[in-house]
């Protein structure tokens, strides 16, 4: 199923065949350094992990999405895009394959990102949490949506940037 589509960019649900390149974007240390994640060094748990994101696709009360992001011209896996629902707020996210990176592909994936869960699915308000010193993310994220606050993380032991955006602020400043 797809979610949605940009110039470059295809967004649709993970299949078990992505279960290679899931796996190279998972087990990447580069890609998951800002994360507060340990890369996934088991194919077999890298496996479990994306039977378990498929399967709560067909769920009626799935609160978990994480999709991969394809690029239209030649059909590669570059990345995965995120929406985690929650009392708490709705949480956005993105990685990229570290191949990938350096071509806009992060700004892309994150305002499309943010039209699809503003727009098509008519939430009120969506957030990301950034690592300061994530400065490509940081940079997208000032692009894409209103820096709220800074904060320590005490989970991540970092200093966070959290990012809101309501559908308010989004159709005065059409991002």
């Amino acid at each position: 199923m797809i979610i949605f589509e940009s110039e470059r960019l295809l967004c649709r649900e993970l299949q078990r065949q992505d279960l290679p390149l899931f796996f190279d974007l998972e087990s990447n240390p580069r890609v998951l350094k800002y994360t507060g994640q340990e890369p996934v060094l088991d194919k077999v748990q890298c496996k479990k992990n994306l039977n378990s994101i498929i399967e709560k696709y067909n769920l009626p009360e799935n609160t978990y999405n994480v999709w991969a992001v394809i690029r239209k011209s030649d059909d590669k896996f570059i990345g995965t895009a995120a929406l985690i629902l929650s009392e708490n707020g709705n949480e956005i996210g993105y990685r990229l394959r570290e191949v990938f990176w350096g071509n806009g592909y992060g700004l892309e994936i994150a305002e499309n990102l943010v039209h699809y869960c503003l727009n098509e699915l008519d939430l009120k308000g969506i957030y990301a949490e950034v690592d300061q010193a994530n400065v490509i993310s940081v940079r997208i994220l000032n692009q894409t949506m209103i820096q709220k606050k800074s904060y320590w993380n005490e989970r991540d032991q970092c200093n966070d940037y959290l990012y809101e955006l309501s559908k308010e602020e989004y159709d005065e400043k059409r991002y």
